[in-house]
């Protein structure tokens, strides 16, 4: 068959219909469970405490670093439960892993629903933030082993304000990209990794004041010879311009 009539024919098949839900559900945030799932490549997103920022920040496609808005959206959390149908999850799964359509929907449904119900408004700008580059001090880091071979990998914190006035960071093959991640949570901007450092996972623990912000760059620096160094970057920021406080959020 001639290759122009194979395009026809193509071209003239009906679209797919568009994406929808099995399950949608955002509700009062309930104690946070193991079962928390994050499978957006999937077409699934289940939480029993995520905070509202967050969901944003997942919702459309933007770091929560670079999300503003009210303050509350960063402390007040939800329950959610967002499941795409049969079919679409079927749709999706055809695809390769990396097609980007797969999260662009996914995200485009989430959107639509905090819309329709909290209202939410926003627009995108260049915005001058606040961000951090982990790099080794003189010294060089210590008290970082290669890490050895550990099937139960990554970083665990211990240690809360009701538990304990000392938090412990304990990582077991985890790499400094991983920490990075962890930290921006914790100084709330931005941290990329210095080109120096090493690469590969580590095995370390980490001790700061539970709390203490301060304390933890200070163990940071003492512990492990890294730091932060502060800069001022140009960032695409994603603007909340409204969004409504659900009744049934919580801290």
């Amino acid at each position: 068959m001639p290759l122009t009539v194979i395009l026809a024919l193509l071209a003239a098949q009906p679209a797919p219909p568009p994406p929808t839900w099995k399950e949608f559900s955002i509700g009062p945030a309930r104690r946070r469970l193991a079962t928390d799932t994050y499978l957006i490549r999937q077409g699934m997103l289940r939480s029993g405490s995520i905070p509202i920022k967050l969901l944003v920040a997942l919702a459309t496609d933007t770091p929560r670093t670079r999300v503003l808005g009210p303050e509350w959206m960063a402390t007040e959390r939800v329950s959610i439960t967002a499941t795409l149908a049969d079919e679409s999850r079927l749709r999706l799964h055809t695809r390769s892993p990396d097609d980007p359509t797969t999260l662009a929907q996914f995200r485009t449904l989430l959107t639509q629903e905090l819309v329709r119900r909290l209202h939410l408004e926003y627009h995108r700008e260049a915005c001058n933030q606040i961000a951090y580059t982990l790099r080794a001090v003189e010294a060089g880091p210590v008290n970082m082993l290669p890490a050895r071979s550990d099937e139960h990998s990554g970083l665990r914190v211990t240690g809360t304000f009701m538990t304990n006035v000392t938090s412990t960071l304990d990582a077991r093959g985890a790499s400094l990209l991983a920490l990075g991640r962890w930290l921006q949570n914790r100084v709330n901007a931005p941290v990329t990794l210095d080109a120096s450092l090493p690469v590969g996972t580590y095995d370390f623990s980490l001790k700061w004041q539970t709390g203490n912000q301060a304390s933890l760059l200070t163990a940071l620096r003492d512990q492990l010879g890294l730091e932060l160094v502060e800069t001022t970057r140009s960032q695409e920021c994603l603007i909340v311009d409204r969004i409504d406080q659900p009744p049934f959020a919580a801290r």
